[in-house]
């Protein structure tokens, strides 16, 4: 699981122009995507794994991508990455 996570961390990284800088969605599209209800049994990672992709990252704001040009203060950087993740 943690081995899938971190590959698509560094995909991400390696070519964050693949997604739009900002996402084409309206208020209330995460919300209707998802379950009105938590799942009785838990789910396969895949499956988690997959909803965030198609849900999650398709509504975000890709701050790394290289047309970007708002000023932010993060720790975006694979490293700052790497090191939430070992938090």
């Amino acid at each position: 699981m943690i081995e899938r996570v971190a590959a698509w961390i560094e995909r991400y990284f390696q070519n964050p122009q693949r997604y739009r800088v900002f996402p084409q969605v309206r208020p209330g599209d995460v919300i209707g995507a998802l379950p009105t209800e938590a799942p009785e049994r838990g789910e396969q990672f895949e499956t988690i794994f997959a909803d965030f992709e198609r849900i999650v990252v398709a509504a975000t704001t890709h701050w790394n991508h290289p047309r970007f040009f708002a000023y932010f203060a993060t720790s975006a950087a694979p490293v700052a990455v790497a090191a939430e993740a070992l938090a």
